[in-house]
């Protein structure tokens, strides 16, 4: 009798929406501009799907292209002052930001998506956070910086 009940289990989640995440258009990482960013099709566990812009780049950069009309903009005084601090800790700092897209230009197909220029899509972002991380040097960083400086 439970063989059935995990049956129809199953075929309940399996029904159920589930989270997926297609990049329809990428803005390539540009060393001049300390940024890329991606335009993808979200499609949610509630069955509703949106499109976005996520966009990650340096901290400094990423803050001119905030929504800075909105409340959700964080003050600069706090924003460089966090990410400061993480890079005075030694870590490298990424920003994170995305705008949802409004109805209309949601509606656009992939194809068109994929023509608009960069301008249009790191525009009016929303920031999302910091993500950090370290580059440990390699255990034999020490010898191989010793090596070199006898091999001059």
């Amino acid at each position: 009798k439970s063989g059935g009940k995990k049956e129809a289990s199953r075929a309940a989640s399996s029904a159920a929406p589930q989270p997926s995440v297609r990049i329809v258009h990428r803005y390539h990482f540009s060393s001049r501009l300390q940024r890329m960013a991606v335009v993808a099709r979200v499609g949610g566990t509630s069955g509703e799907d949106s499109t976005r812009v996520l966009v990650k780049g340096s901290p400094e950069v990423v803050y001119t292209l905030l929504d800075h009309s909105s409340g959700d903009c964080p003050a600069e005084g706090p924003y460089t002052a966090t990410h400061t601090e993480l890079a005075r800790r030694g870590m490298r700092v990424l920003a994170l930001a995305y705008r949802s897209l409004p109805a209309a230009e949601a509606k656009l197909s992939d194809k068109q998506l994929s023509t608009q220029p960069r301008e249009w899509a790191e525009r009016q972002l929303t920031f999302a956070g910091f993500v950090c991380f370290r580059s440990l040097p390699r255990k034999d960083t020490k010898e191989v910086v010793e090596m070199l400086r006898r091999g001059n």
